[in-house]
């Protein structure tokens, strides 16, 4: 009886982890290299052979291509894309992020209550590693060569070398999936060659197993040649290490010390008291979670590696633990205990989780479809034969190059190298470098990414005060700007904005400041633009405020019903249609659309109108909510 209780809950929190694991992974294809990743293994697959010289970029025309150690990866991308399209992607992310944690439950099988609890845990913060990259791969690698490696570690003489060839043959796909990060299996398995060597030393081990070792892992690095790119997978870490182009890229930049202590410090104490709580083998494991841990530090998407680490370890640890055993022992006698801490963790990770999962729907990425932040853009662009060279911003290139275009810059910064992409960057705020870069390389079409964070910063706002440079398309995410050049003379004459810029579309520049003259062009500019895209809610919002200012209440309902059904989780619409809706004294609807507006702002650094609240709630009858929100207002003086 008590066996069939103690698998019932195995059974159980394995049940949940996978539904969990389904839960974080089921989100929309949509990362800015991906696109390129695709086309790259499309190419490769009609040439039949790795990329040589750069197909992409019009500013690299003849140049070597460089970032061919991923070749595998972008073919299994390109072949899953293109026979499952979007869902494909997803699906194979699931089965990815299934594999990762069946191969770190299956380092201590017989635990897997409560070390499910702990795989779930991670994958919370895990999500960056599961994006649709080669380090998908990588990650999935790494967590089988790390259960490998942690079973040599406790075992000696021939039974280590059927596993040995297991990590070889596994070492010849990873340097082949995504180059030199295959050599992270040389560096774990050398952490087993030092406890070996230390073993040896002490008498416990013979001196053979540590040669052995030795042998092997000679064997592992020189294996990081097998692929088709051969010396070049080694070439291009020492590019990576030394070009210094890393420090444009977020992700290769480690997260501040507050943010990466928040999400991985509960992970690394728990994995320390582990090690604390055993004596078998602790140099070895102690040197894997101190090494991942100096490579977490060195680059944010290396976390995902230091969190597979130090669950693995932890297990490792705690399976030679005999405290830990007994401790689980009397909890496991007791079901209510067992069950009960079970479901505080799992709604404790509910509860983390709940800011992303509102963040995914929030932005229309929860799902299994593709989000292309440039898409509309570039319809826009192939729609109206918009010709000419294009200079576009980093994060778009991928997906321009998808749809066939000739790019300025792409994700592939080795590619470029650093002079070239700190001028890029440069031009995003400084007028003259940008000049400087139109006059240099000609171009006449600009696809430029747009973001709050971007547009508030005034990227590229120097465009508004050039005349030679005009807007012909704008959304949420992305616009398109044409030179003053016969070519683009119809596009200009139907589709140019004279008074509508992404910083009045994204609500950083104040309608009221514009001459009264210019408002019926802007309304219009507004109502072409919200036509034009039929995925954002900026033109709408936009004219909504409008609208409300000029004070045709009854017409701004049209825009902002239009918005919420766009974006039903965005709280921008609700917020100024509850405005409106009390300024036309219907204060029960303002009411309800204001506290809609609080449910969707429950996660975001949103301070609330708490004066306005107040006010509407009285009048509304919910005197409760009121007196909640006077206070506040008094409180903080809003």
């Amino acid at each position: 009886m008590r066996g069939m209780r103690y698998r019932l809950l195995d059974i159980a929190v394995c049940l949940g982890l996978v539904a969990f694991i389904v839960h974080i992974a089921w989100f929309a294809v949509g990362d800015s290299d991906f696109w390129w990743h695709v086309k790259a293994g499309e190419v490769m697959w009609h040439a039949r052979d790795l990329i040589r010289i750069d197909p992409f970029a019009w500013t690299r025309t003849g140049l070597p291509y460089v970032a061919t150690h991923e070749w595998l990866a972008q073919m299994l991308f390109w072949a899953t894309y293109t026979l499952g399209g979007p869902s494909g992607i997803v699906l194979l992310r699931i089965t990815v992020s299934l594999g990762i944690a069946a191969l770190l439950l299956g380092i201590d099988s017989r635990r897997l209550w409560p070390n499910a609890l702990l795989v779930a845990g991670a994958f919370v913060v895990m999500r960056q590693g599961l994006i649709e990259r080669p380090q998908l791969f990588s990650n999935l690698l790494f967590a089988a060569v790390l259960a490998i490696v942690l079973r040599i570690l406790h075992r000696s003489g021939g039974d280590r070398t059927r596993l040995f060839w297991l990590l070889l043959g596994l070492q010849v796909l990873w340097v082949n999936l995504h180059g030199g990060a295959a050599i992270l299996t040389p560096l774990l398995l050398g952490c087993v060659l030092v406890q070996d060597g230390v073993d040896a030393w002490r008498g416990t081990r013979p001196w053979r197993d540590m040669k052995t070792t030795g042998l092997w892992c000679g064997a592992l690095a020189l294996a990081l040649l097998l692929s088709p790119n051969h010396v070049h997978t080694l070439t291009y870490v020492y590019a990576l290490l030394t070009d210094r182009t890393a420090e444009f890229i977020q992700e290769w930049s480690p997260h501040p010390w507050p943010q990466y202590l928040s999400q991985l410090g509960p992970l690394w104490i728990i994995a320390l008291a582990a090690l604390v709580a055993t004596h078998e083998r602790v140099i070895a494991l102690a040197a894997m979670l101190l090494g991942i841990g100096l490579l977490s530090r060195m680059g944010a998407r290396h976390e995902a590696l230091l969190l597979i680490t130090a669950v693995g370890c932890t297990f490792a640890a705690l399976r030679h633990a005999p405290h830990w055993h007994r401790a689980l022992g009397w909890l496991r006698a007791r079901p209510l205990y067992s069950w009960g801490i079970t479901a505080a963790v799992a709604a404790a990770i509910v509860v983390i989780n709940a800011p992303y999962r509102a963040f995914l729907l929030r932005e229309n990425l929860a799902g299994m479809h593709a989000f292309a932040r440039p898409q509309t853009a570039v319809d826009v662009i192939e729609a109206e034969n918009i010709t000419g060279r294009i200079f576009n911003t980093y994060n778009v290139g991928g997906y321009l190059l998808l749809r066939d275009h000739p790019v300025f810059v792409d994700g592939r910064n080795v590619d470029y190298g650093e002079p070239f992409l700190k001028r890029t960057l440069e031009a995003r705020y400084d007028a003259e470098a940008f000049r400087s870069l139109e006059r240099e390389y000609g171009f006449t079409v600009l696809l430029l990414e747009l973001t709050d964070a971007m547009v508030k910063e005034g990227e590229f706002a120097f465009l508004e005060r050039m005349p030679d440079w005009r807007m012909v398309f704008v959304d949420d995410w992305a616009a398109v700007y044409v030179k003053q050049k016969p070519e683009h003379a119809k596009v200009i004459t139907e589709r140019g904005f004279a008074v509508l810029t992404p910083r009045l579309l994204h609500g950083f520049a104040a309608i009221e400041e514009l001459p009264s003259a210019q408002l019926p062009a802007l309304e219009a500019e507004l109502r072409r633009a919200a036509d034009a895209d039929p995925r954002g809610i900026g033109a709408l919002l936009t004219l909504g405020r409008l609208l409300r200012g000029m004070g045709r209440l009854a017409e701004t309902h049209g825009a902002l019903e239009e918005a919420m059904k766009r974006a039903p989780y965005r709280y921008e619409a609700y917020a100024l249609a509850a405005s409106v809706a009390a300024l036309e004294e219907n204060w029960q609807r303002s009411a309800d659309l204001y506290e809609k507006t609080l449910a969707l702002t429950r996660y975001l650094p949103v301070s609330p109108p708490a004066r306005q609240l107040a006010i509407v709630f009285e009048r509304a009858g919910r005197y409760r909510l009121a007196e909640k929100y006077r206070k506040m207002a008094q409180d903080t003086g809003m």
